[in-house]
């Protein structure tokens, strides 16, 4: 995984990283001060957080229909919360 590129490239994806780098470039430009830079570890131990009500939530599904939504629910999150590769923008 290229993980060297860091978590915003050159494309940027409608998720929670991308509102990440807006306020750490406001916060640049206002105050001075930078936020700190986000790992593939701490970004892997929010996505299994993120995930973790859908996949219980699917586990437990009694029915079809609350199967999908649990399902429809971790996508989701996993689009917002994982690691930002260029065919995540695409997607928005």
């Amino acid at each position: 995984f290229p993980f060297s590129r860091g978590l915003v490239h050159d494309y940027w994806a409608g998720n929670i990283w991308a509102l990440w780098m807006l306020f750490d470039k406001v916060l640049i430009k206002v105050v001075g001060i930078a936020l700190p830079d986000i790992s593939p570890k701490f970004c892997a131990l929010l996505l299994l957080f993120g995930l973790s009500p859908g996949l219980i939530c699917g586990w437990n599904a009694a029915s079809p229909n609350k199967f999908i939504s649990c399902v429809v629910f971790s996508s989701l999150s996993a689009f917002m919360l994982a690691y930002h590769v260029h065919e995540k923008a695409i997607m928005t």
